[in-house]
């Protein structure tokens, strides 16, 4: 079966403990009898396999993030303007392989899973915004609060340069996030699997308790860490639902993006509604308790036999329904992962997370021993809408590569074509009838169609023909961030004006947000060229003329082709105000943008 997706799964553990363990998508792996097991020691780095991976990417708003970069084990893509990417046939490490995504603005977002030969995982991966929680001096030390349950302290002295180890007494710029351990969205937030390697070096199922996101720079962007032979101090808020069983005293776990695994380093202590630790650098930290586990898996289908792709499964505790969580069965309908021993369970599928009524549920018990569900079948009249028709180019011939993109509930979802650009798939929905866009894209000729709006009815058919042909769906997104403030000007939702370079290229486009920006560098001989120096940026977010400390240099990463002229590259520099404030402005830029020849 392919691996799919990530899916947390919050259940209720001895004392009905809410907590949170995580099921994640994956083929079954032979022998594997649970999560826990003594015998299980680290991940083994030597044995990989060839797999692929795709999914979207959101931001912190749930909109689709364009131009970030993302890297499964050997290979590299940027997402396209709906967020999506996919990259095939790469090697990675078997039981534990990374996907990681990096844009701007952003810390990592990284997913972790285990892999088999020759499939595919998928995922959902939410940014988190690196946005500056505070400042101190490296010299004299300080304290910095995150609003949403986020304390750091620093000792004095206790900073360096990350690149050269040398002492750093300047200004500490923090960005810090706090990941709620009880948030609805937190399987597409946090790093990893919840998986972790203890201080005995036994792989583990986590619960945790909180989550923190930490980032240390100096005045000029360089990386900072904590010194060697210092701590710096954690300080977490215990969400109320679950303060009543948090225990005293709980391991802390730092996120090895190495291993793609959660490592054990240190404990923190309670006192009244929070956990206080000391870490010795930065990165991810979490504060979980290990826990004993067994494997569950099932396959969804249709009254037909066929899988039921994306079917959104909720596992919850029959004792207490709000203790739940949610993921995604693959292309063949499969979900598995580990779920809590001994408890009585409820499945339930649904067509996603806004969902109310479910359209299946089933009970059941886990024991000490693995558990199949296996196929269960959701009937066409229970939730399910089917949508189905062709796929033509500009010329009106069958698109044989590309995919169907559905926009649903502000997800989206693609279905591939097949034979004579044939497509058929079905989704469920949340009510009888549901509200969605369909876009056409002709992968051989990087053509989008613009979004049409359709009416899906439970139990039937909507047949559409659809033709990817120019049109305002085009990929052109201009992302950046200026001192850690994020804004986003994507295809078709902005504006980009034409361009036809003579001595000099300028872009620009606006938004719906009354948001403006153009830049500027030479044309000339940009095929052959990666570098290019900038000659301006402006955007109306700053209302004053800058200039650049120093020169900038832009990067081109694809020049494109002499059918199909895009640009896509990226800056990142520090630019400097009008007299007599002088402002200074950090600011990095993502792009792909298109010209007439």
């Amino acid at each position: 079966m392919k691996p799919y997706s990530l899916v947390s799964i919050r259940t209720i553990i001895a004392m009905l403990l809410t907590s949170l363990v995580f099921l994640y998508s994956c083929s079954k792996i032979d022998g594997y009898e649970n999560y826990d097991h003594p015998a299980v020691k680290s991940q083994d780095p030597g044995t990989t396999v060839i797999s692929s991976v795709a999914g979207f990417v959101t931001n912190e708003t749930d909109q689709p993030v364009a131009g970030a970069t993302v890297q499964a084990g050997s290979g590299t893509t940027i997402t396209d303007q709906y967020g999506y990417f996919e990259i095939n046939n790469i090697e990675v490490t078997q039981n534990a392989a990374v996907v990681t995504v990096t844009e701007n603005g952003y810390f990592k977002g990284i997913k972790t899973y285990i892999a088999t030969a020759d499939e595919d995982a998928f995922f959902r991966i939410k940014l988190i915004p690196k946005t500056t929680a505070g400042t101190i001096n490296g010299a004299a030390g300080g304290a910095v609060t995150v609003n949403n349950g986020l304390h750091i302290s620093f000792v004095p002295n206790g900073i360096i340069d990350a690149a050269t180890g040398a002492t750093y007494t300047g200004t500490v710029n923090v960005a810090a996030f706090w990941i709620n351990p009880v948030a609805s969205d937190l399987n597409r937030i946090m790093p990893g699997d919840l998986r972790g390697i203890n201080a005995d070096g036994v792989t583990k199922g986590l619960t945790t308790y909180g989550m923190a996101a930490v980032e240390l720079t100096g005045a000029n962007g360089e990386l900072l860490q904590i010194a060697p032979g210092k701590k710096a101090n954690l300080t977490m808020t215990i969400p109320a639902s679950i303060l009543a069983y948090a225990p005293a005293s709980i391991p802390l776990w730092y996120f090895d993006e190495k291993l793609g695994l959660w490592t054990e380093q240190g404990s923190a202590i309670k006192t009244g509604n929070t956990y206080s630790g000391d870490v010795s650098h930065f990165s991810f930290w979490n504060l979980d308790e290990p826990q004993p586990v067994v494997h569950f898996s099932c396959t969804v289908v249709d009254a037909t036999g066929k899988p039921v792709k994306n079917a959104l499964i909720k596992i919850s505790s029959v004792s207490n329904p709000n203790a739940a969580g949610w993921g995604f069965t693959n292309g063949e309908g499969y979900v598995a992962g580990p779920v809590p021993a001994n408890t009585p369970l409820l499945l339930e599928i649904k067509g996603d997370e806004g969902c109310g009524t479910p359209v299946y549920t089933q009970n059941f018990t886990t024991t000490n021993s693995n558990i199949s569900l296996g196929r269960i079948t959701v009937n066409a009249s229970a939730g399910m809408a089917t949508v189905a028709g062709t796929l033509t180019d500009c010329s009106d011939k069958p698109i044989t590569n590309g995919c169907v993109i559905l926009q649903k509930n502000g997800e989206y979802y693609r279905y591939p074509v097949g034979v004579n650009g044939v497509y058929n798939f079905k989704t469920l929905l949340c009510s009888s009838t549901a509200n969605v866009n369909l876009m056409a894209y002709d992968a051989t000729a990087a053509q989008y169609s613009a979004a049409a709006n359709y009416t899906l009815t439970i139990g039937k058919i909507t047949n559409v023909a659809l033709q990817a042909c120019g049109g305002t769906g085009d990929g052109q997104y201009i992302n950046y961030t200026i001192n850690g403030l994020s804004h986003s000007f994507t295809s078709p939702a902005a504006n980009f004006a034409p361009v036809t370079p003579g001595n000099n290229f300028l872009f620009a486009a606006s938004n719906s947000n009354n948001e403006e920006v153009s830049l500027q560098f030479p044309a000339a001989d940009v095929m052959n060229n990666s570098s290019r120096p900038l000659g301006f940026f402006l955007a109306n977010q700053i209302n004053e003329a800058l200039t650049m400390v120093s020169p900038v240099q832009v990067n081109i990463t694809d020049h494109g082709s002499s059918t199909d002229a895009v640009l896509t590259g990226n800056f990142s520099g520090t630019f400097r105000g009008a007299a007599p404030n002088y402002k200074s402005y950090n600011i990095s830029c993502s792009f792909s943008l298109r010209y007439q020849p």
